[in-house]
């Protein structure tokens, strides 16, 4: 999509003509679910994953895309409830594991996402994401050697990732005040 790329307007533009032209779609809703939440529109992004999981239940992606809303919203139970129906829809997959790892861990139940993460991790050891979120994991436990160590792994998998960029510079920036 052209949101990938950097142009969330002429994603946003495309899907919506999906969306009016066609009939009801729920993939194309959650994808413009995903492009509104990178434009901010936080409340519309919601509204349209609930209108894409009342069209198809069984839609890992918008149970997925639904749960980062919540989360971005604080509304962090309900995000873990989300994560829980990608875990079961694709019990393979990491995606799940790392949605409910970081509900947990923005809950500040720490012991109880760690596992979550590390399944996470090892269902998708190629994921660079799922790695940084280890990484600030170790962060915030204060295991700033172990998570530069983890950061950098994200890094090399991810190397155009911001955010995978931005946890590992965030974590160099902690080690080195406390040097």
């Amino acid at each position: 999509l052209a949101h990938q790329v950097g142009n969330s307007d002429a994603a946003a533009e495309l899907l919506e003509r999906v969306i009016t032209i066609g009939p009801p779609d729920a993939t194309a809703l959650a994808n413009l679910a995903e492009v509104q939440r990178t434009r901010g529109k936080l409340d519309a992004g919601l509204d349209l994953c609930r209108r894409a999981i009342a069209i198809d239940p069984r839609l890992p992606s918008a149970h997925a895309n639904y749960a980062v809303l919540l989360q971005r919203t604080g509304r962090l139970e309900e995000s873990l409830a989300e994560a829980g129906k990608v875990i079961e829809l694709t019990p393979g997959e990491g995606n799940g594991y790392h949605l409910a790892g970081i509900a947990l861990s923005e809950a500040r139940r720490t012991e109880e996402a760690l596992p979550y993460l590390l399944k996470g991790a090892e269902l998708a050891p190629q994921d660079g994401m799922i790695l940084s979120t280890l990484g600030v994991f170790d962060d915030r436990r204060g295991r700033l050697i172990e998570a530069v160590a983890t950061h950098q792994k994200a890094a090399a998998l991810a190397p155009r990732n911001a955010a995978v960029l931005r946890n590992c510079g965030g974590t160099l920036a902690l080690l080195e005040r406390h040097r």
